[in-house]
């Protein structure tokens, strides 16, 4: 009924708005009429004079609502039409009586044709590319109208001054008559014909217009065709024929002028709404579609992340175990931390795919904790660092004095961010570059923060599920860069950088990434309060930068060395017994020899019908299962195992490669004492087991290990002589370029030339090994110094 109601106005007012137009049309043409009687010459001043105005208003119109009319073309048909408007003036001008330009008398009838050549092609092309919007725009309206400049110039000139426009009405007779030239009769012709083939073409795409401006598109240019059919007929400048014409062109270029106004001023507001109403159902349409992928995808992506998380688990829990054997070799542990590595690396790309799932369901939270900031960036330097040198990069770390000791953060967020950002700068910066990560607090710290409103706010960030052992003091803004000397960022790829699934670089670079890490980057500190800023110059580097504020927690912490690396060995108490339920067998074995290695009796179990089969004549101290398993999953089990009264107090942990959160809360509900997620981190599956049973850990030192003897080398201290200044600076430069291979190759050198410096190649040679370059500085450096 509303629709009905807006259609019945619509129509109302085009009515009211005809009757109107046909008044005006109207006391014109009488106005023109009385002129007539008078003076022809009047009368052709007048009516030029009003067709100039309106294609002088018709441009007007058009250029002024160029920006958001819902027809681009027609501006540029009202570009046109100043052009064919000044063409019409230097025609009215050089009319014969108006004594302005006197060396010849029919510069009017060239004139004429030349601009009704101008209006014809023009209002040709503009029904030809009508609907089509995609290949008339790429041509700016500023080139359009340098364009039509030099076509009118160029008119002018052929007429005025080098004279070679065609004669188009010689004079017969003293009082004016003639007759046309075959010129100019075969080119009104011409025009009707292009206008004809004008006509044919808006109709065919009378879809790409309003219903009423295409109606006053097709009478425009009908009247156009008639008027020049009637300047096919004349015998006299003076004639009823002429006479007729200008009426006639009057008309069409009010018509034209109409549907301007119809498009640029009326029409952008009623599309408004109109679209608003017809949309809306589509729009719901469309809502309920994407409803329906997005749970698709994230069904997929969910079950994508299992399948990959159980492999997953299977390598890093074994390069977790093989890490904690106490004579594993060097070589062996930067192996098995390189294993460990790659599988977090391939785990991150994981998770990029469901945080981007998160963000675009508004899901993605920040979890504080306490964070001891020194440390956090030495160990992503420390990350990052053999991926640098890998590539013959220099890695610099330019870290505040000014830096809190401890923070409160979302760790793995934070960690996230700056991991993005320095892994794209190794990756985009080629061999002997540099890339430097510098963290600063701003200069404006102090006046931000010291307001209670900020102060609360950032207090706020605190989860209440989080347990603050420290004192937040204050708050403070830091500010993370990351420069390198890459091959930069060209303008035109800067305004992408942080859209999903978009890389920007060569291909070979491009291959490298799945280019979501920028987009969920970007999202990330914008929870934390900042937004990450570019600058960048192709082939010179890039900086990104972000500022965020953080609660600074007022903990205590050694400035020495960090605290020795404990693994765990065995436990004091009773001997404890633990059922491990889970569907694949690596995963089964894994787990089996995580806990066996530590004292633990473990059974093992395939599913949950099996497991419960067992407990008739197992009593297990503990219970580990996985949820999603064939026959009977983790979920059912539980709930049966916590319906019996014998086993209602055996602690139960679900480990699972599920993603969905309702996972987790469920297996709580249904009576699980825990969860967590596949790859399994054996440091806080430990956790779990010693909260949950009477034992006590015992644990192995690893740092007291000392290296060399791993590596089957004396354990006793060894005197070692420095080789002469020369070698040193040698090493020290070396060292300071990060050569490894070629420190290497220097230390067989040295060894080789003088047996007494054996002991401090075999050092340096070791440090090398390990890509302590760092090291290396430090050691040769005093001795440098006393050298001077």
């Amino acid at each position: 009924m509303e629709a009905l109601t807006m259609k019945d106005y619509k129509s109302k007012e085009q009515n009211s708005n005809i009757w109107m137009n046909i008044i005006v049309l109207t006391i014109v043409t009488f106005s023109l009429f009385a002129s007539s009687l008078y003076s022809y010459l009047l009368f052709h001043i007048i009516a030029e004079l009003f067709s100039i105005m309106i294609a002088f208003a018709v441009f007007i119109v058009s250029w002024n609502t160029r920006e958001y009319t819902d027809e681009p073309n027609l501006v540029y048909l009202g570009i046109a039409y100043l052009f064919v408007g000044i063409l019409d003036l230097f025609h009215t001008i050089s009319y014969k009586g108006m004594n302005i330009i006197t060396d010849y008398s029919f510069y009017a009838n060239q004139l004429w044709i030349a601009a009704r050549y101008l209006e014809s092609l023009n209002l040709l092309a503009f029904a030809l590319i009508s609907g089509q919007k995609s290949i008339i725009p790429r041509l700016s309206y500023s080139r359009f109208i340098g364009l039509f400049s030099i076509i009118l110039i160029l008119i002018l000139l052929s007429i005025f001054y080098w004279k070679i426009f065609p004669v188009c009405f010689v004079q017969d007779f003293l009082d004016g008559r003639g007759h046309q030239t075959k010129f100019k009769i075969i080119s009104e012709y011409i025009i009707i014909v292009i206008l004809a083939l004008t006509a044919l073409l808006l109709h065919k795409n009378r879809k790409a217009f309003d219903p009423y401006v295409y109606k006053l598109l097709i009478w425009s240019t009908a009247a156009t065709i008639f008027t020049e059919f009637c300047f096919t007929l004349y015998i006299s400048n003076y004639g009823i024929a002429n006479q007729i014409g200008h009426y006639l062109k009057i008309v069409s270029f009010y018509m034209i002028y109409l549907a301007i106004v119809v498009t640029g001023l009326k029409n952008p507001f009623q599309l408004m709404f109109r679209r608003l109403k017809e949309n809306e159902q589509q729009l719901m349409a469309a809502k309920d579609k994407a409803e329906a992928a997005s749970q698709t995808k994230s069904s997929f992506l969910a079950n994508m992340s299992h399948e990959l998380r159980t492999p997953l688990n299977g390598i890093l829990g074994y390069a977790q175990i093989l890490k904690r054997l106490p004579d594993a070799t060097i070589f062996i542990q930067d192996g098995l931390k390189v294993i460990e590595q790659s599988g977090q690396h391939l785990l991150t790309l994981i998770n990029d795919i469901l945080d981007l799932s998160k963000i675009e369901a508004g899901k993605m939270e920040l979890h504080p904790v306490e964070l001891h900031i020194n440390r956090f960036l030495e160990g992503i330097t420390g990350i990052i660092k053999m991926r640098a040198q890998q590539k013959g990069l220099f890695l610099i770390s330019d870290f505040d004095r000014l830096l809190p000791a401890g923070i409160y953060a979302d760790e793995t967020r934070l960690r996230q961010v700056i991991l993005n950002l320095l892994g794209n700068a190794v990756k985009f910066t080629e061999s002997g570059g540099t890339v430097t990560i510098s963290v600063r607090v701003s200069n404006k710290s102090c006046q931000r923060f010291n307001s209670d409103h900020i102060q609360a706010e950032a207090t706020n960030m605190i989860s209440s599920k989080s347990q603050v052992s420290g004192q937040i003091a204050e708050t403070v803004s830091l500010i993370f860069k990351i420069t390198d000397t890459g091959v930069g960022i060209t303008p035109e790829h800067k305004a992408n950088l942080f859209r999903p699934f978009t890389q920007v670089g060569d291909i070979s670079h491009r291959a490298e990434g799945t280019g979501l890490g920028l987009a969920i980057s970007q999202h990330l500190v914008e929870l934390m309060g900042g937004r990450i800023e570019v600058e960048s110059t192709l082939g010179k580097g890039s900086l990104f930068w972000f500022e965020a504020a953080f609660p600074v927690i007022d903990m205590q912490f050694s400035d020495s060395a960090p605290p020795l690396e404990k693994y765990i060995t065995g436990y004091t108490g009773s001997r404890q017994t633990i059922l491990v339920i889970d569907d694949i067998l690596h995963n089964r074995i894994m787990i089996s020899h995580l806990l066996g290695d530590v004292g633990f009796v473990v059974h093992l179990a395939e599913n949950g019908r099996q497991a419960l089969d067992m407990l008739d004549t197992l009593a297990p101290d503990m219970i580990i299962t996985d949820l999603v398993m064939p026959v009977m999953t983790g979920f059912e089990f539980v709930t049966i195992l916590r319906q019996n009264s014998d086993f209602q107090k055996i602690p139960v942990i679900a480990l699972s490669a599920s993603t969905y959160p309702l996972d987790e809360s469920e297996s709580l509900r249904i009576g699980c004492n825990g969860f967590l997620s596949k790859p399994v981190d054996a440091l806080k599956l430990f956790e779990f087991i010693a909260s949950h049973l009477p034992i006590e850990w015992i644990y192995h030192e690893n740092a007291n290990v000392d290296k060399t003897a791993l590596y089957g080398q004396p354990s006793e201290p060894i005197e070692i002589i420095f080789p002469p200044r020369a070698e040193l600076e040698t090493l020290y430069e070396l060292a300071m370029l990060g050569k490894i291979l070629k420190i290497e190759d220097f230390t067989e050198r040295l060894k080789e030339r003088d047996s007494r410096y054996t002991p401090f190649a075999d050092k340096i040679r070791m440090m090398a090994t390990n890509f302590e370059d760092e090291q290396i500085v430090m050691l040769i450096k005093p001795a440098l110094d006393k050298m001077e």
